[in-house]
């Protein structure tokens, strides 16, 4: 997703949207694995992701339905979860994402008594409630679901939908959830060791809680990790772990709607759809997606969408080359080589292409 600049410049830019991302993540426990997001390079590549993310149209979602419609509580629960989180091409449907849930509960399915509680706990399509956040979580934990214990216990640790905070029971929780292999109870406890949340602070062993989370691959834990290299707390400073595991984080962000839906624009054939990828994607690149960058840059090149603007082409690519995007600074050389938006400038043609052929040696760095 990202280009790999080892700096102090770079490690607080990826700090930021790793922020951003652990944001997103669930109250109670880690989010379901979600492919880490890196934009498309080749418009055939492109053209079968979007092949792959047909919505409702898709075989295989219509059969998932098909089974949730005649009863199926685990198909139930997969609807919902694909609407809550906007997977399989899926745009966020947070009422039609509760409603599935709903009516998953009534079959037994405890899967989706935590998310409820994840609904509420969050106020996503409905106002927000942590009593009954608390509550289906509480009914969620009773049927083995040990991750609803992460929920319970960060109710406890905010005072949210209890009678006021309760350190001692949260930690409690958290033991539940950690002594039954659930990676989230490490991370939680690993908090409140940092911070000294009901316990002595002990940084040592905060870190040695992440590290357990972060080896089974809890993303906040990563996060935690990559602060400690970022500031030396807790660990010997080291940015480029730290720069590392940021992006890592990152990639697991909330960017995918925004990619997918300029993708899916940017592939249809009119004008007024090529205008709406074109503004998706400035915010994309914005966001930090350097290929959105690269795919402005071509808009303007090709005239998709708008008219044809060399000058505006080369500012897009400039953007994208700052995130170290190879084809991007490979498109300044061949701008540059054959005075296109640029000076026709041989010298800083070659220039840009030795760059392009070093950054393409460099992006195996990670």
């Amino acid at each position: 997703m990202f280009g790999c600049r080892c700096t102090e410049k770079a490690v607080n830019f990826y700090a930021e949207l790793a922020e951003v991302a652990v944001n997103s993540f669930f109250i109670s426990k880690d989010s379901p694995v979600i492919e880490p997001v890196r934009l498309y390079n080749g418009a055939e590549e492109n053209k079968e992701a979007l092949r792959k993310s047909r919505r409702e149209e898709d075989e295989d979602f219509q059969i998932l339905e098909y089974q949730a419609q005649k009863g199926n509580a685990g198909a139930m629960y997969k609807i919902g979860l694909f609407y809550y989180l906007g997977l399989r091409g899926l745009k966020r449907d947070h009422s039609k994402a509760l409603s599935w849930f709903l009516k998953a509960v009534e079959k037994g399915e405890p899967r989706s008594m935590e998310l409820l509680g994840e609904i509420y706990g969050r106020g996503a399509g409905v106002e927000r409630n942590y009593t009954k956040a608390l509550e289906w979580l509480t009914l969620a934990s009773r049927q083995q679901l040990y991750s609803a214990y992460n929920g319970m216990g960060y109710l406890y640790v905010k005072g949210y939908g209890v009678e006021k905070k309760n350190y001692t029971k949260a930690k409690e929780y958290f033991e539940m959830a950690a002594n039954n292999e659930e990676v989230g109870g490490h991370y939680n406890l690993g908090v409140m060791y940092l911070k000294g949340i009901g316990v002595k602070r002990d940084v040592k062993l905060a870190c040695k809680y992440f590290i357990v989370a972060a080896n089974a691959g809890q993303p906040k834990a990563f996060y935690q990790l990559a602060k400690m290299f970022h500031t030396g707390v807790g660990l010997e400073k080291n940015i480029h772990m730290a720069t590392a595991l940021y992006k890592l984080v990152a990639e697991r962000g909330p960017w995918s709607s925004l990619s997918r839906w300029a993708l899916e624009s940017y592939l249809k054939n009119d004008v007024e759809r090529h205008q709406r990828a074109h503004s998706l994607w400035w915010q994309a690149s914005e966001q930090g997606n350097e290929h959105a960058g690269l795919l402005i840059g071509d808009a303007y090149y090709y005239g998709r969408g708008t008219a044809r603007d060399y000058e505006r082409a080369a500012e897009s690519y400039m953007h994208a080359k700052s995130q170290s995007n190879v084809q991007a600074t490979f498109n300044l050389g061949y701008m540059h080589e054959h005075g296109e938006g640029l000076p026709c400038d041989l010298h800083l043609a070659k220039r840009y292409y030795d760059e392009a052929l070093v950054m393409t040696h460099n992006s195996t760095c990670y």
